[in-house]
């Protein structure tokens, strides 16, 4: 037959599609003649087809005569796909195959990967297949396969992830089986999974209620027992509303917040809002208490300003007395000013009172000048006196610069 057609890619698709067709009645005649078949990938397609027709009619028999073949990849393959197609009707089956395979990684993947397609009709027993493979084999399935033991059986998820003995894979699955179920209950989603582990990172959660449900955060969040909790919770209200309705968040943040909570996000009110209006974000953050949410409000609106107007901005520095406050604000500026006029934000920083901040803003913004111009950042800081040796050290041998060669300084 080959020897008919000239053309090899019309010859194998003849040969598939009378391969196909032969195998619906004779699947143990096509796998007898697929054997003759030089073209190793031609060969593992027409046997894995007809293995997988004859598991459809006969599985016990297409399992057998799998196991019968002589061991290597070929087989290994031709297991792995048969058990593919096989798991569409029958998942159970299909992990019996897996047992030819041999014992390591492809047998793991497989298994976990039939697990996940088994997951939606049969939760159960996909919970306990999983937990049979090394965990290190999980790390990019976890999360898909407990969202659909969740998606199918909420309790059963619940029940199930306290049987995983891996701490980082018992989190992403508390991680995703909160995402499902603060669909439907976000509240009951944030104190479950606070309750199975305590100081779990839930801003992600948290931020999307605030997102649809302000108020009902706030008020749950005013009973939490920790400190920590209630403050994370307040600040991912006012900081989902900053960007939507900036006087609402103003509002919450005056009558709601903790000093703790206010603290945290008055650098992101105030640096939003004063890229809006400048003068009332001003103005605002200038009528606040002494303390850290005015330090950081002030920080906020210094930052911004740099960005729309330094001059301006630099008259208004000239204001702040030496102090936390104004070491605050001077950074922000610096930052702001930064990516175009790293001299200047240096200049700046040199100027703040404090001097563990001082040295680590120093530090900062030269390693950060480096990288957008080798040359000047090089010359500065051979020759600043504002850099300790320790630090220019620590400037020129940061890993992976994105800068050429490193340049010898004689410390």
């Amino acid at each position: 037959m080959g020897g008919s057609f000239q053309d090899k890619g019309t010859q194998n698709k003849l040969l598939r599609n009378v391969a196909q067709a032969w195998a619906e009645n004779e699947p143990k005649a096509v796998i007898e003649w697929a054997g003759t078949i030089s073209e190793s990938s031609l060969r593992l397609e027409i046997l894995s087809a007809a293995f997988s027709r004859m598991a459809q009619s006969d599985f016990g028999a297409a399992r057998a005569q799998l196991g019968s073949l002589p061991p290597g990849q070929e087989r290994d393959n031709l297991v792995s796909q048969v058990a593919f197609a096989t798991s569409n009707q029958d998942a159970k089956a299909a992990l019996t195959l897996l047992e030819l395979l041999p014992a390591g990684q492809s047998r793991n993947d497989m298994t976990a990967s039939l697990a996940v397609q088994m997951a939606p009709t049969d939760p159960k027993t996909a919970g306990e297949i999983i937990l049979s493979v090394p965990p290190v084999r999980l790390t990019n399935q976890i999360e898909q396969f407990v969202t659909m033991i969740a998606t199918a059986n909420m309790e059963l998820a619940r029940e199930w992830v306290d049987q995983i003995s891996d701490s980082r894979m018992r989190s992403q699955a508390t991680r995703a089986i909160g995402s499902v179920l603060a669909v439907s209950d976000p509240r009951a989603a944030a104190e479950w999974m606070m309750q199975k582990k305590p100081g779990m990172d839930i801003t992600w959660l948290i931020s999307s209620w605030a997102s649809n449900a302000p108020m009902d955060v706030l008020t749950w969040a005013k009973d939490l027992p920790d400190a920590e909790a209630r403050r994370s919770a307040q600040a991912s209200v006012v900081q989902g509303l900053i960007w939507s309705d900036v006087e609402r968040a103003r509002n919450i943040f005056i009558k709601e917040l903790s000093p703790e909570a206010q603290a945290s996000t008055a650098e992101n009110l105030a640096n939003v809002w004063a890229g809006r209006d400048l003068a009332a974000a001003r103005a605002w953050a200038e009528s606040l208490s002494p303390g850290g949410a005015r330090e950081n409000a002030l920080g906020g609106i210094a930052q911004s300003w740099a960005s729309q107007d330094p001059a301006a901005a630099t008259q208004w520095l000239q204001r702040f007395s030496p102090g936390d406050e104004r070491d605050r604000v001077v950074t922000q500026f610096a930052n702001g000013v930064a990516q175009r006029d790293p001299e200047s934000a240096l200049a700046w920083v040199a100027s703040i009172a404090d001097p563990d901040l001082r040295g680590a803003q120093l530090e900062q913004l030269a390693k950060d000048w480096l990288r957008m111009d080798g040359a000047a950042a090089r010359e500065w800081i051979a020759n600043t006196d504002q850099l300790t040796p320790a630090a220019r050290r620590r400037i020129i041998e940061q890993p992976n610069p994105n800068y050429g060669p490193q340049v010898q300084f004689n410390f």
